[in-house]
C-alpha cells in the first residue's frame, strides 16, 4: 500500500470488536493529534452522554476525544434514548452528529440545543 503509513497502538486486541485497548494504547495516543475522530457507540442518552458497555473501550475513546480537533458521532437513530455502562463523552462535547432520518424531531431539537451540528442522512 504505497502512500499509506499505518501506526498501530500497543495494547490488547479485543476479540469481539478487533479494537486495541489498554494503558499502553491510551498513553501512546497522548503523543498524537487527530483532525477528525469518528465515534460509533452502543448508546446515546441526551443527558448521560455517548456510551459503550466496555470500560477499556470507553477509555480509548476518551483518549481520542482529548486529542481530536473535531469529534463526530456516527450512530443510527436506534442508538438514541439508550444508555450503556460507560460514558465516553457528553453529547455537548461533540461537534457533529450524523444519523438517519428516523430520529424523532424532539430529539433533533434537543441535540441541536446542546451544540452539535446535526446531519440527517
Amino acid at each position: 500500500m504505497r502512500g499509506i503509513q499505518l501506526i498501530i497502538a500497543g495494547g490488547t486486541l479485543r476479540d469481539d470488536s478487533l479494537s486495541i485497548v489498554g494503558h499502553f494504547a491510551e498513553e501512546m495516543l497522548e503523543h498524537f493529534s487527530a483532525d477528525k475522530f469518528f465515534l460509533g457507540a452502543a448508546a446515546c442518552d441526551i443527558n448521560f452522554g455517548i456510551c459503550t458497555p466496555n470500560m477499556a473501550e470507553a477509555r480509548m475513546n476518551q483518549a481520542m476525544v482529548r486529542i481530536a480537533r473535531e469529534k463526530i458521532l456516527v450512530a443510527d437513530s436506534s442508538k438514541f434514548q439508550r444508555r450503556s455502562l460507560c460514558r465516553i463523552v457528553l453529547l455537548s462535547e461533540i461537534d457533529k452528529v450524523i444519523t438517519d432520518t428516523g430520529l424523532p424531531e424532539e430529539l433533533q431539537q434537543q441535540i441541536r440545543a446542546l451544540g452539535p451540528v446535526l446531519v440527517l442522512v
